[in-house]
C-alpha cells in the first residue's frame, strides 16, 4: 500500500561483493553504506547489525527446532510494526510454544554495547558450537568496522533486527534515521546460497541496497 516512504515504483542503489566468504567483505559493505549516508548529510542515521545464525541459535536455545527458525525471523522482523505482544502472538500462531516465544523475545531484548552483548550471548550459548561460530564472526565484524573508521555509535548490534527474507545466511544490516519515521533507508546482508541456486557452483556474497527515494525524502525534509 503506497504511503510515506513506500512507493509503487522505486530505485535501489546496490553495492555487493561476490566470491569472498570473509567478514572483511561484510565490513567493507557496511563501511560503504555508512560513508554513503554521511556523504549526503544523513548524520542522524544508524546502521543496525545482527546475524541470522545467531537468531537461529537463540531460537534453538529456547527449544524451537532449527527447521522452524524461519518462523522466528519473519515474526521478529515485524517487531517495530506490531510490538512484542504481536510478535509473540504471530509466533504462537505459527506453531511456536508460548514459553519458547517468550524466551526468544527476552533474549533479543538485551541491550548494551556490541562487546557486552557478544559476551552475554556467548555465556548463554556456551555449549552450542554453531552459536559460537556465528558470535566469532560478529566479533570479527565489529573489530573490522572499528579499523575501517566506522564510528561505534553509527554501527550497533541490534538483536531485534531479523530481515524477513529467507535467503540471508549471516550478518544482516539496516540503516535507519531518527526523523522522519519512514522505516529503513537501506538494508542488506550476507546471502551465501542465492547466486549458486542459479548456477552450477556456490558463490559467497554480501551486499546492501539503498533506497534512493527514501534518502531523497530525508535530505529534502532536513535541508
Amino acid at each position: 500500500r503506497p504511503q510515506r516512504g513506500r512507493f509503487r515504483e522505486f530505485w535501489q542503489c546496490d553495492a555487493d561483493i561476490a566470491g569472498v566468504d570473509s567478514m572483511v567483505a561484510d565490513a567493507e559493505i557496511i563501511s560503504v553504506l555508512s560513508d554513503g549516508l554521511a556523504a549526503v548529510g544523513l548524520d542522524n542515521s544508524t546502521v543496525q547489525i545482527s546475524h541470522r545464525r545467531i537468531l537461529e541459535r537463540i531460537a534453538v536455545a529456547a527449544g524451537i527446532p532449527e527447521s522452524e527458525a524461519a518462523t522466528v525471523y519473519r515474526s521478529v522482523d515485524k517487531l517495530d510494526k506490531i510490538g512484542a505482544d504481536g510478535v509473540k502472538a504471530e509466533m504462537v500462531e505459527g506453531g511456536i510454544p508460548p514459553a519458547a516465544a517468550s524466551a526468544v523475545l527476552e533474549t533479543i531484548s538485551l541491550n548494551g554495547s556490541a562487546s557486552d552483548l557478544l559476551v552475554e550471548l556467548s555465556a548463554r550459548m556456551e555449549s552450542d558450537g554453531k552459536a559460537q561460530s556465528a558470535l566469532a564472526e560478529m566479533t570479527q565484524l565489529f573489530q573490522l568496522l572499528e579499523q575501517l573508521g566506522v564510528p561505534e555509535d553509527k554501527a550497533v548490534f541490534d538483536l531485534t533486527l531479523a530481515r524477513g527474507l529467507d535467503y540471508y545466511t549471516g550478518p544482516v544490516f539496516e540503516a535507519k534515521v531518527i526523523e522522519p519515521k519512514i522505516g529503513s533507508v537501506a538494508g542488506g546482508g550476507r546471502y551465501e546460497g542465492l547466486i549458486g541456486s542459479f548456477g552450477s557452483r556456490p558463490v559467497s556474497a554480501t551486499g546492501v541496497s539503498l533506497g534512493l527515494e527514501r534518502i531523497i525524502e530525508v535530505v529534502r525534509e532536513h535541508g
